[in-house]
């Protein structure tokens, strides 16, 4: 995320245990290189068994979907 939002990185997030899953949910924000303004929150469910995350859910809104598509893409990922 820092190589694609170096100039103007804004994160903050909670993370809470909740019985037998781990809820993280979060921000980040800033600006691309490109000048695009990108903030991306973010909500997901760990489910933990044997102390191994054995399922995952996550809750996003197509807004940060596509913004944190973008982010991945400036920091070099390749979506396939």
């Amino acid at each position: 995320m820092e190589r694609a939002l170096s100039t103007s990185l804004e994160t903050q997030s909670e993370v809470t245990v909740e019985a037998d899953a781990v809820h993280m949910s979060g921000r980040v924000a800033g600006t691309l290189a490109d000048g695009t303004v990108v903030d991306v929150h973010t909500d997901v469910y760990f489910r933990i068994a044997d102390g191994q995350i054995v399922g995952l859910r996550s809750n996003m809104d197509e807004k940060s979907m596509e913004s944190w598509g973008q982010v991945l893409a400036a920091g070099g990922c390749e979506m396939r």
